[in-house]
């Protein structure tokens, strides 16, 4: 019987999941629904796998609906706010999400990650590491990466790296990943979540199907969170791993939780200890001091911690380090530097960083309390959507930061930043900036919002920027 199979949504995993049902089921009948328009070279793409493809100018989604046995839906879309307003909720029992896919058919070990900041920077390079001692990685999900592409090439893979949003998550009834990893938590996408709660479960969803044999590790932070967040952390069946930089203050939390059967992670005297439940002895795998400076500490002991329950010799990446003293790690993560917090140029003394992957506002005051050591003038570039979350908190710690000189903002204006200047193009304000600066300022370029409002995203906000400043600087 021929199977009938819908993909709504045309980007990165319907694309991807062309691909996959095409080459999985030989009899097939496929059709994409898109409300954009589609390039020519994407029409071009479904043609060539037979496939077909609808809008709402030749059929509306209901009748999409009906047509096709089961649905693939692109975790952009937003399921509850569509369907809630214009269609029957029996729909929803025809759609199933990527990750579920990827569940049934992928059949290596694999490390998932979610979390607000440093995932990606995490992931990436834990695949690149991996893949220095020959072990044989793929990375997908939220990178960019559709993971269904993953799923026919897995003979010559040993184990995958995924990097997974709350969108991605929600939606999932059954993946388990071997490690899931979330570092951290803050506010944002309550544009599409209804609450700091919903948005908090979808995160967590990522340990939900584990099993007894799984590990998840978590940033110690989530033992302190109010109670309605930490009981989640009682849910969780797999093995409880935590990364702290306070061991006492995360014991004593563990044990006034009455949580069994857990490990800690903990940096103290710039090394990376592990210490096993009921702590035996303590054990110090890792020195930081080894380390290429060209990430959080935090990130690295993240990084470290999983490669530890991969069973991976640690002692190998210290003598890697040692040997080739940084120049070839850091030459072989430029596409991991670049957007965060990336010192691009210095012009007549004034430095200027691109840290345009700072889509929220703490990635932006974490990369303002680094530079602020520096002890020179900063001048902070702000602006971009800001996805339902209240950003005056944030404006309220500024004055902590004592080096800060002063504070722009540009493209659409939010009340939330009415206390600056602000500019409609990013152009207006860069030849204000490049005129005002003086030899000893820094320029931070860090927006602290989504890049959707006048870019594709956070990599073409961040060209634009570099651009810009080049292309002022050489006219000014």
């Amino acid at each position: 019987m021929e199977k009938k199979l819908g993909i709504w949504g045309f980007g990165v995993v319907g694309k991807s999941a062309l691909k996959f049902f095409s080459l999985q089921f030989k009899n097939c009948d496929i059709g994409i629904w898109d409300q954009r328009r589609l390039s020519n070279q994407e029409i071009n793409l479904i043609k060539s796998f037979n496939a077909s493809f609808f809008n709402h100018i030749n059929i509306d989604l209901k009748t999409f609906f009906n047509r096709y046995d089961h649905i693939l839906v692109s975790p952009g879309i937003d399921i509850k706010k569509i369907i809630g307003k214009h269609y029957s909720s029996c729909y929803t029992e025809k759609f199933f999400c990527e990750l579920d896919i990827f569940s049934d058919y992928f059949e290596k070990k694999t490390v998932s990650i979610t979390g607000s900041l440093g995932k990606t920077t995490i992931i990436t390079l834990l695949h690149s590491l991996s893949k220095g001692i020959g072990l044989k990685s793929v990375i997908g999900g939220n990178i960019g990466t559709g993971m269904l592409n993953l799923i026919h090439d897995q003979l010559k893979t040993e184990i995958a790296f995924l990097e997974l949003s709350s969108f991605q998550l929600e939606d999932s009834k059954k993946f388990s990943p071997h490690i899931a990893v979330c570092n951290n938590f803050y506010p944002n996408h309550l544009d599409r979540h209804i609450s700091l709660q919903d948005y908090f479960f979808a995160k967590f969803k990522i340990f939900k199907y584990q099993t007894k044999v799984d590990f998840a590790l978590l940033n110690a932070d989530f033992l302190f969170m109010e109670q309605g967040f930490v009981g989640k952390i009682n849910d969780i069946k797999s093995k409880k791993c935590f990364v702290t930089f306070d061991f006492e203050k995360t014991l004593n939390q563990i044990k006034k939780l009455k949580l069994k059967s857990y490990a800690i992670f903990f940096v103290k005297n710039n090394s990376l200890f592990v210490s096993i439940y009921p702590f035996i002895s303590f054990i110090c795998i890792f020195n930081f001091s080894f380390l290429p400076e060209i990430t959080f500490k935090e990130n690295w002991a993240f990084i470290l911690a999983i490669l530890y329950l991969l069973n991976i010799d640690l002692q190998f990446f210290e003598k890697y380090f040692l040997k080739n003293k940084h120049r070839y790690f850091i030459r072989n993560y430029e596409n991991v530097l670049e957007h965060r917090l990336e010192k691009f140029v210095s012009i007549n003394g004034v430095e200027f960083y691109n840290d345009s992957k700072a889509t929220i506002v703490e990635a932006t005051y974490s990369a303002l309390k680094i530079l602020d050591k520096k002890e020179r003038p900063i001048i902070l570039i702000l602006g971009g959507l800001n996805k339902g979350v209240d950003r005056k908190p944030f404006i309220k710690k500024l004055p902590l930061i004592k080096n800060l000189k002063y504070v722009f903002c540009f493209g659409k204006k939010f009340k939330d930043f009415d206390l600056f200047p602000q500019y409609s193009s990013l152009k207006q304000l860069l030849i204000v900036i490049i005129k005002l600066s003086k030899s000893g300022d820094i320029v931070l370029f860090s927006p602290g919002g989504a890049s959707f409002d006048l870019f594709d995203n956070y990599r073409h906000r961040g060209k634009v920027f570099k651009d810009l400043v080049l292309s002022l600087a050489k006219n000014n």
